[in-house]
This record gives C-alpha cells, sequence and structure tokens, in this order.
C-alpha cells in the first residue's frame, strides 16, 4: 500500500498534545504535502519516501509560532507513526489514514 493519502495524527509535543491532518503526495521517491492545524497550513517539498519509510522537513504553525520539524515515520496499512524533531526537543506522532 502507497504511503500517500491524508492521516489525522497527534503530535505529543513538550507543550502538550497537538492535533493536525497530514497530507502525504508522491511521486516515485519524491515527498511533497501538507500539514494543516489550528494555526494554519504549512506546504513542504523535498522529502523523500523509501517504501513505507518517509522523511520530510517542514516550518509549521505551532502555538508558539513557526517552527522547524524534521520529520521521519513510517506507514504500516492504515496507521502512521514517526518523530519530529523540534526546537523544544523531540514529539512522538501517530496518526491513522482518512
Amino acid at each position: 500500500m502507497s504511503v500517500a493519502g491524508r492521516y489525522q495524527i497527534t503530535v505529543k509535543t513538550p507543550l502538550g498534545p497537538q492535533e493536525a491532518t497530514l497530507t502525504l503526495v508522491v511521486d516515485g521517491a519524491a515527498l511533497s504535502g501538507t500539514i494543516e492545524n489550528v494555526k494554519g497550513r504549512s506546504d513542504f517539498s523535498g522529502g523523500t519516501v523509501a517504501g513505507a519509510e518517509i522523511r520530510f522537513s517542514a516550518r509549521i504553525s505551532t502555538p508558539i509560532g513557526r517552527v522547524h520539524a524534521e520529520i521521519a515515520g513510517r506507514v504500516d496499512g492504515d496507521r502512521f507513526v514517526g518523530a519530529a524533531k523540534l526546537p523544544l526537543g523531540k514529539a512522538e506522532i501517530a496518526g491513522v489514514r482518512l
């Protein structure tokens, strides 16, 4: 199954859990998409896909302003699991395909 699709995700940040919608668009091994939360929408490109593994960087709108996040994750069926490297530390990510 392709990793492409929309996922409802929860990011467990140092400031508490943050809900978002993650959209992944795959073109060969290239990954792009969006992250949408209550603070706005952030587009990203330049990510990579290797089987079920993904990696990308994005500037994401958060309660403390826009922050740079480096995200790595894996899609297993309809579940997404991963982690984000943030300025305030690491955050676990979990979600399901919509």
